[in-house]
């Protein structure tokens, strides 16, 4: 008798799961065994709405149906139109996969300039905005989506990118730099939840300089100990203070 064909569900389709897959991972016997995962090298863009919480709390279904109107008519074409795929869609963010570090950061862009466009012709109280993070490094496929711990990296760096903004990693800048026209402007390190990561923020190109950055917080402390006064009319008492100032010292010393 002819295997029973497994049905195509809504979630098959959208991680592009077909029936020829799904019937691989099926023995003659019909007992189910794993599709073998594998791993891969590719760019990792992480986008999500900024406040979607308190949006969905105000008019929840209006929320979601302004992003869904967004994935239809913006979001998804950018994505095609720079040969990437969209993995994943939950709630208020969104994953998609890019052959190059080039083509995921153009559509980053792409995509935020849209969304800017968009919110002009929209009330405050109804704008999307979006954080976008994108990060280049290898991941594992399953058949279903990617999982690894570069894909978290991408959803960190887009969490500690500004309203309407783009971060990108060290190494997705190292392999751009120079190929787009588009500013990179090195933020240094930013603690991304549990890790410090290196971004930098992408322009542009067309607007006026960015503003000088704040002095970086990553730096050493320094302690002085200076010379205690003697405040006694004994000058030979200032023993006692040069003592002191010597035990403090060395106390800071071994911290």
């Amino acid at each position: 008798m002819a295997a029973r064909r497994p049905p195509i569900t809504p979630a098959s389709r959208r991680s592009g799961t077909s029936r020829r897959t799904t019937l691989l991972a099926v023995t003659r016997r019909g007992v189910g065994f794993p599709i073998p995962m594998r791993r891969r090298l590719i760019a990792i863009l992480f986008a999500d709405i900024v406040g979607y919480g308190e949006l969905c709390r105000r008019d929840e279904a209006g929320t979601r149906a302004e992003f869904k109107r967004r994935l239809r008519v913006s979001i998804r074409p950018a994505i095609l139109r720079c040969k990437g795929r969209l993995i994943e869609e939950v709630g208020d963010s969104l994953l998609a996969e890019f052959d190059s570090a080039v083509n995921a950061v153009r559509c980053a862009a792409a995509i935020q300039e849209k969304m800017i466009a968009d919110n002009r012709d929209m009330p405050a109280e109804g704008q999307l905005h979006f954080r976008v993070g994108v990060h280049l490094g290898e991941v594992i496929a399953d058949g279903k989506g990617i999982q690894g711990e570069n894909v978290n990296l991408a959803e960190r760096i887009q969490s500690v990118a500004d309203p309407d903004g783009v971060l990108v990693s060290q190494t997705v800048h190292d392999q751009v730099k120079g190929k787009l026209p588009l500013t990179f402007r090195d933020l240094g390190e930013r603690q991304a939840k549990d890790i410090a990561v290196r971004v930098f923020a992408v322009g542009n190109g067309t607007g006026p300089p960015p503003s000088p950055l704040p002095p970086s917080a990553s730096f050493k402390p320094v302690v002085a100990v200076l010379p205690f006064l003697n405040l006694s009319t004994d000058p030979e008492q200032q023993y006692f203070g040069d003592g002191m100032a010597e035990d403090l010292l060395s106390s800071v010393r071994n911290m």
